[in-house]
């Protein structure tokens, strides 16, 4: 896939959950309450690392094989936003290192910013507020509800890179998950993948970088 020559990109799109946020042991917390909750077999207890980047109706669909489980993909999401919203509110944004320097640097040099999440947008909206997203970010995403598919597929990224007015080739994308970097190459952005599990590397095949942490990004 070729790319623009540039030396710096149009537009800088962001994972939130392990990318931006210190937040995916409460995504899984919060999912493993309502397991334990709902649960009508028994079943070996999943792992996060095998689930991490994944969207809401593919975790449900296999949890809800596994254990069981009664409530509908939509329901069991519901609950779960409850439970991780109480979470989040008990702990509070908690940014992952490197994060507010680069988006400060970011926002000074004047490069548009948006977040490109696969977290349900009940869930989005009040890490937004709290997160003060409106301070760095022209527009954030949930790929549940605000494209036509979640990732893996490219349709999150495009819809963030269209929402800034430019092309997904245009933009640098930035990703901890195997699931979400998939998806921003698919799209077509550059990839820079910061891991927030201790994965294989192969599961970043696509990424054009693979990077410690955000402090490793320059522009």
């Amino acid at each position: 896939m070729s790319h623009p020559s540039w030396s710096l990109p149009s537009a800088v799109l962001f994972d939130m959950d392990g990318t931006l946020l210190d937040s995916e042991h409460l995504h899984w917390n919060s999912a493993m309450e309502v397991i334990a909750k709902y649960r009508r077999r028994q079943a070996a207890a999943p792992h996060i690392h095998d689930w991490i980047g994944w969207n809401e109706s593919e975790f449900w669909n296999s949890m809800r094989a596994d254990f069981n489980l009664e409530p509908t993909n939509e329901e069991l999401t519901k609950i779960r936003s409850r439970i991780f919203i109480r979470m989040f509110e008990e702990d509070g944004p908690q940014w992952m290192p490197g994060a507010v320097p680069l988006l400060e640097t970011l926002h000074q040099i004047g490069l548009p910013m948006a977040v490109v999440t696969a977290a349900p947008r009940q869930q989005l909206d009040i890490i937004a507020d709290r997160g003060d997203f409106g301070r760095w970010f022209k527009t954030w995403l949930s790929g549940e509800t605000d494209s036509e598919r979640s990732k893996p597929h490219p349709d999150p990224y495009l819809e963030g890179a269209f929402r800034l007015g430019f092309a997904a080739e245009e933009c640098l994308a930035i990703e901890d998950s195997p699931t979400g970097t998939r998806s921003a190459f698919a799209a077509g952005c550059y990839t820079i993948a910061v891991p927030s599990l201790p994965l294989p590397a192969k599961q970043f095949a696509e990424a054009h970088h693979v990077m410690t942490d955000l402090h490793e990004v320059r522009m």
